[in-house]
């Protein structure tokens, strides 16, 4: 995959809002404010295995116009 920064964009446009993301963040050991400032590498949100990384990750993809993943 070639490399997708995921940001809180991403996140909103699946419905996803910042304190349920942030609790995602800190149960996986992941830098939210890190993530706010930078966003996040998507193979990152997808290695946690995460149906809510994968819904985003997915999305994001459709967004930016790769539908390959």
């Amino acid at each position: 995959m070639e490399k997708l920064m995921i940001t809180m964009q991403d996140m909103r446009r699946v419905s996803f809002c910042a304190s349920g993301v942030e609790m995602f963040f800190k149960r996986e050991g992941l830098d939210f404010d890190e993530f706010l400032q930078n966003g996040i590498d998507a193979q990152v949100l997808l290695d946690t295995g995460s149906v809510f990384a994968r819904k985003c990750v997915t999305e994001a993809m459709k967004a930016r116009g790769n539908n390959n993943g």
